[in-house]
């Protein structure tokens, strides 16, 4: 049975890098570790994450793995692509990233962001859904099942346009990853 290095499960399920993790597997140089760290740590104060390193190491390690994995973007509504496929989930999550790694666990195809737009709050993150859902259905756009529509790039920018202009003033970030075809 062939065994996969850490890098490369961590890869394979969309899981971020442990920068910390010093196994055989995981080969990022100390330069990428670095500032994967300062990213991470970015906000928190500096003496005492130096007094954890020092004197908790694995307690170290687990707060950055709990950072990296909170990296993901918050309150958002999100377009996620299934496979090359024209089918996209446009639902709502507390942490994006989250959501798609849960939902990647019963999808025979690889899950990525074909776009996300995180807002201030819970309760416009809950109405932006609606609204995304009723364009959706304004636009013609079919139903697969659930929260899954057949849409095409075109149809995606139009729900996501119409998502910003209406809720313009209560967006914290928006990220849209078009095909280069």
């Amino acid at each position: 049975m062939r065994t996969r290095s850490a890098k490369q499960a961590a890869k394979r399920v969309g899981r971020p890098i442990d920068p910390y993790d010093y196994s055989e597997g995981n080969r990022l140089s100390t330069k990428r570790r670095a500032e994967l760290t300062q990213d991470l740590t970015n906000g928190f104060d500096a003496n005492y994450l130096a007094d954890l390193h020092a004197e908790d190491p694995e307690m170290y390690r687990r707060f950055l793995a709990s950072a990296a994995r909170q990296k993901g973007p918050l309150n958002c509504v999100y377009f996620i692509r299934m496979g090359t496929t024209d089918a996209i989930k446009v639902g709502k999550a507390w942490n994006g990233l989250t959501r798609c790694l849960q939902l990647q666990v019963s999808s025979p195809l690889q899950l990525e962001f074909a776009a996300f737009v995180s807002f201030i709050d819970e309760t416009t993150m809950h109405f932006a859904e609606l609204f995304a859902h009723n364009q959706c259905r304004q636009l013609g756009i079919g139903r697969l099942k659930g929260e899954w529509f057949n849409m095409n790039r075109a149809q995606i920018e139009a729900v996501y346009e119409n998502l910003m202009t209406e809720y313009h003033g209560k967006i914290v970030g928006a990220v849209r990853k078009w095909d280069k075809s």
